[in-house]
């Protein structure tokens, strides 16, 4: 067990304070949601980009 999971009281919770978007910060995010809780939601995610500081800060850096 990977140790990922939503409640089904949770996805009824998002159901019933009617969220219409769901937004996940990086690919990792974004598989682990569809993996685990669109199922329960029937919402899919955008998957934005990482803002992670290991890869997105390396390339930012200036080439000498």
């Amino acid at each position: 067990k990977e140790g990922y999971s939503i409640s089904k009281d949770t996805a009824a919770l998002i159901r019933q304070l009617g969220v219409q978007a769901v937004f996940c910060n990086g690919a990792a995010s974004g598989r682990i949601y569809a993996k685990y809780a669109e199922p329960l939601t029937h919402l899919p995610a955008v998957v934005l980009p990482s803002t992670s500081l290991g890869l997105t800060a390396i390339l930012r850096l200036p080439l000498r």
